[in-house]
């Protein structure tokens, strides 16, 4: 983007002229989705109000129409804030968004330092279908339209509602590699795996919060006559138990460094020291919660610590549905048992819920998750099934 561009828009609307040219080089917008805790900003120029004869300085928030109507600038010397108008301007065939701030009795200490914007009225991402992009179902929809892959909207539409709890709030500033931010960025955050179906790739979510109401089909080894168990049930994943996690979040390019942190401990004891506890209410930059699945998985396997971050989450009751759906997931081994079905079955894909009886496991109506599903030669489908553990 380049600022002159940008000015002589702004005098074009005739509310504007132009005081200091904007700078010759030409800046790369970042792309703005939810509402990130901070964002770069680049100031293009500073421009007369015709009107009023007061001064603004213009900076440039992103390379595509946002949602949001104001941001809190932050003055990288001192600290100091201002509420700038966001303005969305067609620049040589290209959305952008654009910051105007007056400069007539400013609160923001500018003296040419590096500016950051908070998005406390609005995100930023948006199109014409789904309206603003701010839940993890909307970012991964819109990353997988990005790909050359054929891609299943229905199953991406279903997924996004069942992520709506998960909100984002993020930028990207530099070129990336769309399938290796997926899995980097997204799929270790979110509850959710890729497959691929006969109307192509498709994201399936685990249903950590589950229900016995939440399955597609029963299946049972005694009375159907064409289900059947094949091979021993297996452990997954005991090397990789986790009951003491830190999540770091809330990214801050003015610091350079995650602005928050949350914990999950299946003992409280054993929490660093000054956590204070949370909850889903909590607005703490250091906090941390419990449940009973955690206590379990210390009781049985002592404390077993794990870390990881993210630049994706910047609310704290995400951050919490983070820590839940992974405690759910790595807090205990996950059994798994494969079974062949007729034909008939085989409308039941990868992700869906199943619940299965066989009372050679004293299993009834257990609910489990289709982790695959694979063809044998007989032209019967072989199931892997994960059960949802506590």
């Amino acid at each position: 983007v380049v600022a002159d561009d940008v000015v002589n828009v702004l005098v074009a609307t005739g509310l504007y002229a132009p005081y200091v040219p904007g700078a010759k080089s030409d800046y790369e917008a970042p792309i703005i989705i939810g509402a990130p805790y901070r964002s770069p900003t680049h100031v293009l120029a500073i421009v007369q109000e015709i009107a009023s004869g007061d001064y603004y300085a213009v900076w440039l928030l992103a390379g595509h129409a946002v949602a949001a109507t104001t941001v809190l600038l932050t003055s990288a010397a001192d600290n100091t804030t201002g509420t700038a108008t966001v303005r969305n301007l067609t620049v040589s065939g290209q959305e952008v968004a654009v910051a105007l701030y007056n400069l007539t009795g400013a609160t923001l200490t500018w003296t040419g330092d590096r500016v950051f914007a908070s998005w406390t009225n609005g995100g930023g991402l948006f199109d014409e279908v789904g309206g603003a992009f701010d839940t993890a179902g909307d970012y991964l929809g819109w990353l997988l339209r990005l790909t050359s892959v054929e891609v299943d909207r229905g199953r991406v539409n279903a997924a996004r509602e069942a992520l709506r709890a998960f909100r984002v709030g993020t930028y990207v500033d530099e070129s990336v590699d769309v399938a290796d931010y997926i899995r980097e960025a997204v799929l270790d955050i979110v509850p959710v795996s890729l497959a691929v179906g006969p109307r192509g790739v498709y994201p399936y979510v685990w249903r950590w919060d589950a229900t016995s109401n939440d399955a597609v089909a029963h299946l049972d080894t005694t009375e159907q006559g064409d289900v059947e168990r094949d091979g021993l049930v297996t452990y997954e994943d005991a090397d990789r138990i986790a009951n003491t996690v830190q999540l770091l979040y809330q990214w801050d390019p003015k610091t350079e460094a995650y602005g928050a942190e949350i914990w999950a401990v299946g003992d409280p004891s054993s929490r660093p020291r000054g956590l204070r506890f949370g909850g889903s209410t909590a607005s703490l930059t250091r906090s941390y919660w419990s449940d009973p699945v955690l206590a379990r998985s210390v009781a049985r396997y002592g404390v077993r610590r794990d870390s990881l971050e993210t630049a994706i989450v910047a609310d704290t009751l995400t951050a919490e549905h983070v820590l839940a759906w992974r405690s759910r997931r790595w807090a205990l081994p996950s059994r798994v048992v494969d079974y062949v079905c007729a034909q008939r079955w085989a409308w039941i894909e990868p992700g869906d819920l199943v619940t299965m009886t066989d009372p050679e496991l004293a299993w009834a109506k257990r609910l489990c998750l289709v982790q695959s599903r694979t063809w044998t030669l007989d032209g019967s489908v072989r199931y892997s099934l994960r059960v949802m553990e506590a």
